[in-house]
């Protein structure tokens, strides 16, 4: 059910790119900024509870030998310093 949830939570984050993608530069845009980013910050957000949950489950060692949390913590914190101020 986890899983699940997360794939849920990783297509919803896709269709929400590609929305953002298709109205830049319009009106449409310009209004729903505040939403875009929201969006942002509340995939962030539960992209990053994912990892510490998967990490305390797979406790340190094991969690950091899978190159696939280590992609994902990769992503994560791209994600995070993209919304830092510039």
């Amino acid at each position: 059910a986890v899983q699940a949830t997360i794939a849920v939570l990783i297509f919803a984050n896709f269709v929400s790119e590609a929305v953002q993608a298709q109205i830049v530069g319009t009106r449409a845009a310009a209004q729903g900024a505040n939403a875009a980013l929201g969006l942002e910050i509340f995939f962030n957000a539960a992209f990053s509870v994912e990892l510490v949950v998967n990490a305390y489950a797979h406790f340190f060692t094991p969690f950091w030998q899978s190159a696939w949390n280590v992609f994902d913590v990769i992503i994560v914190v791209i994600s995070w310093l993209s919304l830092a101020p510039t």
